[in-house]
């Protein structure tokens, strides 16, 4: 199977809570996984970063099925290529608030991979995209944790 690695960046089209970004986060691990596709998504309340990796087919089934996707606009393709390994090979998705990280780390990430103090994907280049969300996965444990228990909580009241 031929691997690539695709990253892309977005602007929300309306603002998401939480519990949306839970679900989303949920149902996109769930669809991943069956796929054969890893990746990171990175966001704040107006933009997504995301890397997609897999077998080409279902990473560009699944590039042109989040750009049909209402909640996402202005989508720029920073790269797609083939790749030997996985960057992000232990999750079928994970995701990380830029907003509800360690505020040193995050910014001390993005001035070492994008030259700026605030979290701007689209003008970013492939390489700058990459380092910036293999910065940030030293981020995602706390993140994931987080988002398990207020998935738990969701799923508690629902």
């Amino acid at each position: 199977m031929r691997l690539i690695r695709l990253i892309y960046a977005s602007r929300v089209t309306t603002p998401m809570g939480t519990g949306d970004m839970v679900r989303m986060m949920h149902a996109a691990s769930e669809f991943n996984r069956g796929q054969g596709i890893t990746g990171m998504l990175a966001f704040d309340q107006a933009s997504f970063l995301q890397s997609l990796e897999g077998g080409a087919q279902a990473v560009n089934s699944l590039y042109h099925r989040i750009a049909r996707d209402p909640r996402h606009q202005r989508m720029t393709l920073l790269c797609c290529g083939e790749v030997v390994e996985r960057e992000f090979a232990d999750w079928s998705m994970t995701s990380l608030d830029i907003c509800g990280t360690n505020s040193s780390a995050r910014v001390g990430a993005l001035r070492r991979c994008h030259g700026m103090a605030r979290f701007e994907p689209s003008l970013l280049r492939a390489e700058s995209a990459l380092c910036l969300l293999s910065a940030l996965s030293d981020e995602v444990l706390p993140a994931c944790l987080d988002a398990s228990l207020e998935s738990d909580a969701i799923a508690r009241a629902a």
